[in-house]
Formats: C-alpha cells, sequence, structure tokens
C-alpha cells in the first residue's frame, strides 16, 4: 500500500514513522501521486502539523501548490459571491455542488480541497438564463470545456470556471432518468442557504 494513505490519515505519530522511513525514491514516487491526485496542497498542510522532515524540493513544492490552491479558492468564493447575487436579481436558483458545497463552511482549509471549477445546479427552465447572466459577468465558454450531458459547456471569466449543471449523475434509460429527476426534486427541497448569499 502507499505510504500517501498514512499520512494522509487521522494518526500523526503514524505519519510521522512512515515519513522518517521514506528513502528517495520513495518520496519521488509520493511526489507524483500527489500531483495526479491534487493532494500537494494537503500534503503541505499534514506535513506542517506532523512537522515530518520532508525533501526541500518536494516541501517548496508543496508550498508553493498550497498557496495557489489558497488564492484560487479566493478567486472562486469571489466569482461565487458576484455570480449568487446576479443570479438571485435574475430570478435563477442555483445550488452549489460538490467541494463548492462545503468548502467555505469554515470546517477545513480551502486550500486543501483544491476545485478545478464551480458546479452549480440550475433547473433546466433556468439555464438560458442562467448562461446570459454569466455572459453579462464577463464568462464565456472555456475552450478546454469538454462535452457532457450533464452540464452546460464549462464557462470562465479568466479566474474561475463555472459548470452549470443540469443533471447531477448519468442516466442509460428511461426508468434512470426518472429516478434521477426524482433526486434532484428532493434535492432541491432539502437545499439549505450557504456561506455565499443567494447560494
Amino acid at each position: 500500500m502507499s505510504p500517501i494513505f498514512a499520512l494522509l490519515g487521522n494518526d500523526i505519530a503514524r505519519a510521522a514513522e512512515v515519513a522518517s522511513g521514506l528513502d528517495a525514491a520513495a518520496w519521488r514516487a509520493l511526489g507524483r501521486q500527489a500531483g495526479q491526485h491534487r493532494l500537494r496542497p494537503l500534503l503541505h498542510s499534514r506535513a506542517a502539523q506532523g512537522a515530518w522532515a520532508v525533501p526541500p524540493d518536494l516541501a517548496r513544492q508543496w508550498q508553493a501548490s498550497h498557496l495557489r490552491s489558497a488564492r484560487r479558492a479566493l478567486d472562486q468564493k469571489a466569482a461565487l459571491a458576484r455570480i449568487g447575487k446576479t443570479f438571485a436579481r435574475g430570478g435563477v436558483a442555483a445550488a452549489v455542488l460538490k467541494g463548492g458545497a462545503f468548502v467555505w463552511s469554515g470546517a477545513i482549509d480551502p486550500a486543501v480541497r483544491p476545485m478545478r471549477d464551480l458546479d452549480l445546479l440550475v433547473k433546466p427552465a433556468d439555464a438560458d438564463v442562467a448562461a446570459a447572466l454569466l455572459a453579462a459577468l464577463g464568462y464565456v465558454v472555456d475552450p478546454k470545456s469538454r462535452p457532457s450531458d450533464k452540464h452546460l459547456p464549462a464557462m470562465t471569466d479568466g479566474k474561475a470556471v463555472v459548470e452549470l449543471h443540469l443533471h447531477i449523475f448519468d442516466t442509460h434509460d428511461d426508468a434512470g432518468a426518472q429516478r434521477e429527476q426524482a433526486f434532484i426534486a428532493r434535492a432541491w427541497r432539502r437545499s439549505v442557504a450557504g456561506p455565499v448569499p443567494g447560494m
């Protein structure tokens, strides 16, 4: 099993013990895994908590990644605040999905949960208006956006990327589509105001 699991676990003493036993090759492999899975900011935070002896090049890389992630999170929160106000004025209901739904709740350091984009659930009837409101804020279709059956093409203002979701999960038949619509209806009924006004 990869030592990354021990380093990310809640047992700080065990993490320190594992870190002290890693050789240069193991640290390099761990560094690659951390990059592949967007774990560098979290490993920086855990290493600081546990005072592990991380190789200096990795320590610098993880610290820089944590700083970039913190800045991106601030940009995303500012974007969400602007979008929330704009959508509220335009009569569009939006629910924040996935990481964006909890990252600013105060429960975690936003930098340790990097997000590539903001996922917003909107009602299909509001999709065109929501996209137009984003365009009015300076958002354009992201050229790197990949087609999806779940959301409209991603839009970006250069600082934040937004996906307007009409669906939450993939469906492959009519029965699946009906289950998803029932799930979404329940999700809207259970949704609560988030820390960002209008969302």
